[in-house]
């Protein structure tokens, strides 16, 4: 979606201070991921929102998802509300082996743990020389982990995609080995796999090893806990690196067609830097929600909600803060206000905002 297109929604939705509203919806799942996401990697696909289904991937940029050579993703699937999943992770990963055949010539699949792994995970390595679509004749080599947490299954994913050259040259580079014989199925030698999993496991660790499951009621992950000193009544803060892309004037322009009190600021910003009467440097956009001012029930208001943080990502930077606005609010509903934020973050990749622009803070009760 380009910004354009944000601001027509935000005309269409009202301003970005949305009326009162209720409480997020209470059957909204506390439990989130925390995905590794390589450095200067940028999102493919993001379907969905934390607390309900997700399916996320990301890639180095020029690459997209049917035409990539490395790939990194995750999915989140919410349980039934009040039902105990019945099934395992180990059930999970043999089901995905057995559904390998279908679009591969040659396809072999094991169970692997990779470096660092964590408790409950169970990890799937696929090896697979596609048949059809474009990218037939490739090798497919995907390593796969799987949890099953309390309130969501999880599945977190690295993949690797190119020619039988390209994959000789990969694991001559990674393991030391020549993967020749595994390139065609006449001479697929299953030991030969076995000699490059470790060195291409702990190649890529830090995709298991550094993905978290927290429930958002118990604690906070690790990854977004504060680096520092928050104000007082903060309950997350999503702080977004500006890009430069517009200046401060162009920045208050672009706010003073927002409808509502933004638009009434943002004109008058804008005529006070005309007058000479603000200086023109500096235009980093604040959003504040509280429980209060917020509708947290409408999934529409979360585009509301990023809208200025949005602008200020493309002048010199954004900051969205959920609050408790001096009323400060039960665990749960703390929790699913959290949820809400990282599913503002989310929203943002898909508006274009690199996850290593963004620095998510999720704030512990006191």
């Amino acid at each position: 979606m380009r910004f354009a297109s944000l601001l027509g929604l935000v005309a269409l939705f009202g301003a970005s201070v949305a009326w009162a509203g209720p409480p997020p919806p209470a059957d909204l799942s506390t439990e989130i991921i925390a995905p590794f996401t390589p450095p200067d990697w940028k999102p493919l696909t993001v379907k969905g929102s934390p607390g309900r289904e997700e399916y996320v991937e990301f890639a180095p940029a020029g690459q997209n998802s049917s035409n990539f050579t490395d790939l990194v993703g995750f999915t989140s699937s919410p349980h039934a509300p009040g039902a105990r999943f019945q099934g395992s992770a180990q059930q999970l990963a043999d089901e995905l082996k057995s559904g390998q055949a279908k679009q591969c010539s040659t396809v072999t699949t094991r169970t692997d743990t990779p470096p660092g792994a964590k408790a409950g995970w169970v990890y799937v390595q696929i090896f697979c020389v596609l048949s059809s679509g474009p990218a037939a004749g490739k090798i497919d080599l995907t390593f796969q982990g799987i949890a099953v947490a309390p309130q969501n299954t999880y599945t977190v994913w690295r993949a690797w995609r190119g020619t039988p050259a390209e994959f000789r040259t990969l694991i001559r580079a990674r393991a030391g080995v020549d993967a020749a014989p595994l390139t065609k199925s006449k001479t697929f030698d299953d030991k030969v796999l076995s000699r490059i999993t470790a060195p291409l496991l702990a190649y890529w660790s830090d995709v298991f090893a550094k993905a978290e499951i927290c429930d958002l009621t118990l604690a906070i992950c690790p990854k977004y806990h504060p680096r520092a000193a928050v104000t007082a009544g903060t309950i997350a803060a999503l702080d977004i690196a500006g890009a430069h892309e517009l200046t401060p004037l162009q920045a208050f322009e672009a706010q003073s067609h927002m409808a509502g009190p933004d638009g009434k600021v943002g004109a008058q910003m804008l005529e006070a830097i005309k007058a000479g009467k603000t200086p023109a440097g500096g235009a980093h956009f604040l959003q504040s929600l509280s429980l209060s001012d917020h509708d947290w029930v409408d999934p529409r208001r979360m585009i509301v909600a990023v809208t200025m943080p949005m602008l200020g990502a493309r002048a010199d930077g954004g900051t969205l803060v959920a609050t408790d606005a001096g009323a400060p609010v039960d665990a749960q509903t703390r929790a699913r206000m959290q949820v809400y934020m990282v599913g503002c973050s989310r929203l943002l990749w898909v508006l274009g905002v690199a996850p290593d622009r963004e620095t998510l803070t999720l704030v512990p009760a006191s």
